[in-house]
């Protein structure tokens, strides 16, 4: 974050504006984490509890 701080003051002011625009937006893990509704401790979950959840949830997978 520190040297993403440090290059906004490099940055023309269109980009800066995209770059606070994209910043604000939830990330992809972010969105599934929603999605499959998972608990805060989620990283230390078990990833068959993971997956069990978005079975659960209609989520498909494909390899």
């Amino acid at each position: 974050m520190d040297t993403l701080t440090a290059r906004l003051t490099k940055m023309t002011p269109a980009h800066r504006e995209l770059m606070a625009t994209e910043m604000a937006m939830p990330s992809i893990a972010d969105a599934v984490v929603a999605i499959l509704d998972l608990p805060s401790d989620w990283p230390t979950m078990d990833p068959a509890e993971i997956f069990r959840r978005a079975c659960e949830r209609g989520a498909s997978f494909h390899p």
